[in-house]
């Protein structure tokens, strides 16, 4: 018998995995949602490998600490759970959804989604969103991610087990978060509506953080080899982000020319400069992924920070030619 809490994966653009979920969960109850998840809440971010201090690459994160403004109207709150029994956890996730929650579980992602980054490749974590099961045919249904986006995948019994059971909660004896969390939801969800002055405050925000950015110090593999490959698919991800932050920034600003908040020819110009900036952003990808698929362990680093310092400049360029339509607009 199948049992399954109604979601429909949010795939416009792919954000992380925790925001991607949650406006999931948003715009399945309350379609406004959709529209906001667009929101140019986003920051650069250079990132470190974890326990590597020397090797870092760029990224783009869209913290909570800024969707918490819209995501607050959903979730009500995120709690905790520990099973009573590890072993038998499956019972447990079963229980919670006949009773309409929503679990979030810990898992190792080396045994979570084929065709994902780390199948099979790397021992990455995080909490996967269970959303159902079905007791005949001993599945589990998830919203996850592989090379083909964000979406919803079977997950047989056996796998699921493994997951977990090889996750960091199960492994790491300093691991400080539960095993799994549950989602609980408002009980009433109030339409949510894009606001300008959110829009244009975050771009003002944006063109201050690039300006500050420095990343001649990134992608430094030097001489471990050992690394690369991890290394390469650690900035692959990177880039990726950003440059489906491009997709999200032309869904944003078609919302905007929809609600009158800029002009047609304005939409034009900038959607533009949008596609382009996606395009260079899939060159800057191409780097990478010529690197990974190279038997000579190698590439060309300099070509990659030339063409992504290239890349934010007219990121920064754009919000300030939008931040300048915005007071031509309050001026009208």
């Amino acid at each position: 018998m199948l049992y399954q809490n109604h979601v429909v994966p949010f795939n416009d653009f792919w954000m992380n995995c925790v925001s991607n979920t949650l406006y999931s969960i948003a715009s399945t109850l309350e379609p406004s949602y959709k529209s906001v998840a667009c929101l140019n809440d986003y920051e650069y971010r250079k990132c470190l490998v974890e326990k590597d201090s020397n090797y870092a690459y760029l990224m783009i994160e869209h913290p909570l600490k800024y969707q918490n403004r819209v995501l607050s109207n959903v979730i009500d709150k995120r709690e905790p759970y520990y099973f009573k029994d590890v072993n038998q956890f499956t019972e447990e996730l079963e229980d919670m959804i006949k009773n309409g929650q929503y679990p979030v579980l810990n898992v190792d992602l080396y045994y979570w989604i084929p065709n994902s980054l780390a199948w099979k490749q790397y021992h990455w974590y995080h909490y996967s969103l269970i959303t159902g099961y079905d007791s005949d045919k001993s599945v589990y249904y998830v919203l996850d991610d592989d090379i083909n986006g964000f979406r919803e995948f079977e997950i047989p019994k056996e796998r699921l087990e493994q997951a977990f059971l090889n996750s960091e909660y199960m492994l790491d004896p300093n691991y400080q978060e539960p095993p799994c969390y549950t989602l609980e939801l408002k009980k009433e969800i109030a339409q949510c509506e894009l606001s300008f002055l959110q829009v244009k405050g975050n771009a003002e925000r944006i063109v201050q953080e690039i300006s500050e950015l420095k990343i001649d110090d990134l992608w430094d593999i030097g001489t471990d080899v050992e690394n690369f490959d991890a290394y390469i698919t650690n900035g692959l991800m990177g880039i990726n982000i950003i440059e489906s932050r491009q997709h999200g920034n032309r869904f944003l600003l078609k919302q905007l020319a929809d609600l009158h908040h800029i002009d047609s020819d304005t939409f034009m110009q900038l959607d533009q400069q949008l596609t382009d900036m996606s395009i260079g952003w899939f060159q800057a990808k191409n780097v990478l992924i010529k690197a990974k698929f190279s038997s000579k362990r190698r590439f060309n680093r300099d070509q990659l920070i030339q063409i992504s310092t290239r890349l934010l400049s007219e990121e920064r360029q754009f919000w300030e030619q939008f931040i300048q339509k915005s007071k031509m607009i309050v001026m009208v």
